[in-house]
């Protein structure tokens, strides 16, 4: 893998800080940014998406899910927009959503949404009815930064200054924290992503460098280094482990190395190679989601 295919301003996108992206199993993909909707196709040519009905300029899109019928769930700045690429429908705090700034989603195994918010909590959407959850509630914290399903069923929800809360079903099983001077311990109370490897450990990216998470206790990496600020993880099918941090990618594991290795850090010369989302596609490319520099699509 060493060639880069860029997609931002240069050649179509209104702008080049992207949080968010997916694919919609024909090899196309879609783009969030702060002002709307992209699409690439397999041509690698770039258009803007418009939702009949919607306005998308103002409209900052945080995360793209997908379910199994290969619609999208935007959450955005203004609620989460369900979008099958022709018809939409928009669920807001009128409808029973927790808040209308949503900042991430997740879709557990038996196809239930849940969007977290910031600064209102989480809500759990099934069969199109909405459940919230909020501090009022118990929830430790109502800045919700990712939620992620584990293999075991459980659920955890990422915190902003909060840490990590486990939750079975409906019910709250352990809140985990960073508790001071203890090695074993969550390294730092703000996490941003989770993702989980096929061993079944839980590889969790905060502000402060990388926790794996297993046999009920941390491993932590990175704490006073260049990539302690973790933004997203990805797990390959060949079990190499993808960091995106806020100055590039880090690899771990790439033909049987342990250590480390640096890739795509300082590109283009810039040490702000902030990586907020990665995924690989059906022909095992790498995208990048980056927050200055567009997409990246690395093979």
């Amino acid at each position: 893998k060493n060639t880069y295919t860029w997609f931002n301003q240069l050649n179509g996108l209104k702008e080049n800080f992207i949080r968010s992206f997916n694919e919609d199993g024909q090899g196309n993909i879609y783009i969030g940014v702060v002002a709307g909707l992209y699409h690439v196709d397999k041509n690698k040519k770039i258009k803007g998406v418009d939702i009949q009905g919607m306005s998308l300029e103002n409209m900052a899109i945080t995360s793209i899910s997908k379910d199994k019928n290969n619609t999208f769930w935007l959450s955005t700045n203004e609620g989460v927009v369900k979008y099958n690429g022709h018809a939409h429908h928009k669920f807001l705090v009128g409808n029973g959503l927790c808040g209308n700034l949503i900042l991430s989603s997740c879709i557990d195994s038996e196809g239930n949404l849940w969007f977290g918010s910031d600064g209102f909590g989480v809500s759990k959407l099934s069969s199109e009815a909405i459940v919230s959850y909020s501090e009022k509630d118990g929830l430790p914290g109502d800045y919700i930064n990712s939620i992620y399903q584990t293999k075991d069923k459980k659920y955890w929800i990422a915190m902003r200054n909060n840490g990590l809360l486990v939750m079975n079903g409906n019910e709250r099983i352990q809140h985990k924290v960073n508790v001071k001077n203890t090695k074993e311990s969550l390294i730092d109370n703000t996490v941003n992503c989770m993702a989980q490897d096929k061993e079944g450990k839980l590889w969790i990216g905060t502000q402060s460098g990388l926790s794996i998470f297993n046999e009920n206790k941390f491993i932590n990496y990175w704490a006073e280094s260049d990539y302690q600020t973790i933004y997203s993880i990805y797990h390959d099918s060949q079990g190499t482990h993808y960091i995106g941090t806020g100055t590039g990618l880090v690899i771990f594991g790439e033909k049987g190395k342990k250590e480390p290795v640096e890739v795509v850090n300082r590109l283009k010369a810039s040490a702000d190679l902030a990586i907020y989302s990665i995924t690989e596609d059906k022909y095992q490319n790498l995208w990048l989601a980056t927050a200055n520099y567009g997409l990246i699509k690395y093979d």
